[in-house]
Formats: structure tokens, sequence, C-alpha cells
């Protein structure tokens, strides 16, 4: 049996934000240790469930279950799902989104199902032609994503990279004359 745990943003919405598949044995089994979670080969993340602190998954398997990773390192929040067990609604943690617990908006999400549909390959849409990106192309699993080398930032299209006029900021915090250049500044 597979499971599919989520989060949406609210009762009335169909998207869901953020989830994850694994094997109900795997999902449901408490985790030993508040720092460690347990990697289900099947939906390629690591699960942990202990009681009082919290339930989720994480790409990573080291994990601060007691607060939902409230104190993580930087990198891969937006990965992440953290439900504190002892509230009805919200849940701390959506991918980088914390301090949910209060949000009556924000909603669980499960899904229990007996048969595993297989699914194709994913399709690596950074090898043909970068994927459209301008600078970078990162492929996950079923899309890809743009990402901008330093000095630069995603235009909306979410393609393209625009120059960061760091100068316009605060005189780029230069003494004196601030000079931009294509990605930098002096």
């Amino acid at each position: 049996t597979w499971v599919f745990v989520g989060a949406k943003t609210s009762s009335s919405v169909t998207n869901i934000v953020l989830g994850a598949f694994g094997y109900s044995t795997a999902v449901f089994t408490r985790t030993s240790s508040t720092t460690t979670a347990y990697l289900d080969r099947y939906g390629g993340v690591y699960w942990y469930n202990y009681p009082v602190y919290g339930f989720g998954f994480s790409r990573v398997s080291t994990v601060r279950i007691f607060d939902c990773d409230y104190a993580q390192p930087a990198g891969d929040c937006a990965h992440r799902l953290c439900w504190n067990l002892d509230y009805s609604i919200g849940g701390y943690r959506v991918g980088c989104l914390e301090n949910l617990n209060s949000n009556s908006t924000w909603r669980k999400v499960m899904y229990k199902g007996n048969q595993v549909q297989t699914c194709a390959p994913d399709n690596n849409e950074c090898l043909n032609q970068n994927g459209n990106c301008s600078q970078n192309c990162i492929n996950t699993a079923g899309s890809y994503l743009c990402t901008c080398l330093n000095g630069y930032i995603l235009n909306i299209n979410g393609k393209m990279c625009n120059d960061i006029n760091e100068c316009a900021i605060r005189n780029g915090n230069c003494s004196q004359i601030c000079s931009n250049s294509d990605g930098s500044f002096a």
C-alpha cells in the first residue's frame, strides 16, 4: 500500500503545494530518533514520524524533528514538509514556509492506495537547449527550473536572467563612485 502526503493552501484549492509518495509501512513507522529520518526507496525521500514532535519528509536524512527544522542549516528547505501532530490545522513547515500552525487555511493532505502506477522515466528538459534557460538549468522530477549566476536575478518569465544593478541599492555599499557591470560592480 502506498501513501501520498502533502499540503495545500486551503480546502477550496485542488493544487498540492508540496508532497511525496512512500510505502505505508515506511511512512507510518515510528522514527526512533529525533534527528535522523529513514529512506523509503520507493518514494526516494526520508520519512520521520516521532510522536508529539512531528511527522513529515525531507530529501536529506539529518533533520531536527523536535522543532520541524525551525533552526535548520541553510539549503534544501524547499523539499521538506513537517506537521506538528498536536495541531488539527496548518502544519509547521511546507517547503520554506514556516510557522503555519496558527494558519487556519493550510490543509494537510493524505491519500492511500493499493496499487502503484509505474511512471515513464523523467525527461531531462535541460538536455534540450538548456531548457531555454539563459544561464543554469536544473532538472527536477517531472520538470526543471532555471537559476542564475551571482549578480543576476531570474526574470518573471522564469527563464531569462537579468543583471542586478548593485549600484542602485545603497550605492553598492561603495563609499565613493559605484560602477555597475554585467553580473558585477566595482
